[in-house]
């Protein structure tokens, strides 16, 4: 190897390191933001904790009409029947956004291997599944 092509693989070392390291502090940035709302949380269910206690509340009588309402055979099956199906028709569109998402991606990979033939696929699938090799799993 030359100098030249010596520094472009430690530059190329450097770069991926530094990629790297970013991931990393990333990772890190978000578990102390996820740790510290739960905190938050703790912290203000505490408070309201320790706020009403030794004090009469009104929360017998909520809780007492909240139960009727859910006894009543007829509201509760309307109640879960309507939450179902929202999330029914919720799903069926987030899987039509992403099999229109998926057609455009494959569209535009079809002209990029016009344009560049020597360019790598993504490995995108007709059957609207992604890639095994780029699953994350936590």
């Amino acid at each position: 190897m030359n100098k030249r092509e010596e520094r472009l693989e430690e530059l190329k070392m450097q770069h991926a390191l530094s990629v790297y390291r970013a991931d990393r502090i990333t990772a890190i940035i978000l578990t102390l933001i996820r740790a510290g709302g739960w905190c938050a949380f703790a912290w203000i269910v505490a408070g309201a904790v320790q706020n009403l206690s030794g004090k009469e509340t009104d929360a017998t009588f909520s809780a007492a009409v909240d139960i009727k309402l859910i006894a009543n055979r007829y509201f509760r099956e309307i109640v879960f029947a309507l939450i179902g199906f929202s999330g029914t028709v919720y799903g069926y569109s987030q899987r039509r956004l992403y099999k229109k998402a998926v057609k455009k991606l494959k569209r535009m990979e079809t002209l990029e291997e016009i344009i560049d033939p020597n360019r790598s696929s993504t490995g995108l699938e007709e059957g609207f599944q992604g890639n095994p090799v780029d699953r994350i799993y936590r």
